[in-house]
């Protein structure tokens, strides 16, 4: 693999997120940032779901407000970084928002999207949007 391929960093970063190595994720995106400071929408996505799971719920909610016209997943995503940040009015503002874009939109029909390896990370992001009320 090219390192200085962004995408191929990027699409690497994905993977170990999802198999849950995450300290080594977020290495890789700091590296493609560096690389291509204007990088894919997609990226903002990646590094918020490697910093929820990283406990930096912060910044993963600031990562996934910088995706442009999110997907009904990634706002549900933010809502359980936002809910586990404590930011739970603005998390319940945002399921507002969400059903309003997306009318039905679920905890499962979210998670169904990501293709975690191990279940307790799929659980971690359903307890966040579950403390902000999305409906299971």
């Amino acid at each position: 693999m090219n390192p200085n391929n962004v995408r191929a960093a990027l699409m690497r970063a994905h993977w170990l997120t999802y198999g849950g190595r995450f300290d080594e994720a977020l290495a890789a995106l700091d590296l493609s940032i560096r690389h291509d400071a204007v990088p894919p929408v997609w990226y903002w996505e990646v590094r918020g779901t490697t910093l929820f799971h990283l406990r930096r719920y912060q910044e993963a909610s600031d990562a996934y407000s910088r995706v442009v016209e999110p997907y009904f997943f990634v706002r549900g995503l933010r809502i359980g970084a936002l809910a586990n940040s404590g930011r739970l009015d603005e998390a319940r503002r945002e399921v507002t928002a969400l059903a309003r874009s997306y009318p039905g939109t679920t905890i499962s029909r979210i998670l169904r999207c990501e293709p975690y390896r191990n279940q307790a990370e799929r659980n971690h992001f359903a307890d966040g949007m579950r403390k902000a009320g999305l409906p299971e």
